[in-house]
């Protein structure tokens, strides 16, 4: 895995403990982030078909699109890791906007938390697109683990930048979260 990313230039700073998903040192700007992306998808094309210590191929690896068991350099995303506090601060400021977005659609809504991966939206490093779960009704003292979402694109420090958006009925039968359907 380390030189699938060093041979073409980019540190390799860590992973997830299956191995499965890099944490990759990189410094795109607005300007180069689809070229670092789709070199940074070309290091996993090499990496991915490596055999594990078992010999084994690896069958997962983290990127957008595996098309015939290859994958497509070009259709990489990005997120951002951020530490501990700034994480807090992040999603605290995310948090209140939707909240006080909600109290002025819909009053009776409820947010309980807001987690997740933030998206760099496409062409970007300065928008992250977020979706935070809510109920249509905030009940007294309970959990709302969020039927809907409310999706919108805010910078690095959480404040929105563009239009908020509802997206409903974002669980399935088992009440798992589905990609939404924009």
């Amino acid at each position: 895995m380390r030189a699938a990313f060093t041979d073409r230039g980019y540190e390799l700073v860590g992973v997830d403990p299956a191995f499965s998903a890099p944490w990759v040192a990189a410094a795109p700007t607005n300007a180069t982030v689809t070229r670092v992306l789709a070199e940074l998808g070309a290091c996993v094309r090499t990496w991915g078909p490596a055999r594990d210590a078992n010999g084994a191929p690896r069958r997962s690896v983290t990127v957008n699109t595996v098309r015939d068991g290859v994958v497509d350099p070009a259709s990489g995303r990005a997120y951002l890791s951020f530490p501990w506090e700034d994480r807090r601060a992040f999603e605290k400021a995310v948090g209140d906007a939707v909240r006080d977005w909600l109290r002025t659609t819909r009053p009776r809504a409820g947010v309980d938390m807001v987690s997740g991966l933030w998206w760099l939206e496409p062409g970007t490093v300065d928008r992250l697109k977020a979706y935070v779960l809510f109920c249509d009704e905030a009940g007294e003292g309970a959990r709302c683990a969020g039927d809907h979402a409310v999706v919108l694109t805010v910078d690095p420090k959480g404040n929105p930048v563009g239009d908020f958006q509802v997206i409903r009925d974002v669980r399935d039968g088992h009440g798992r979260v589905c990609p939404p359907r924009e």
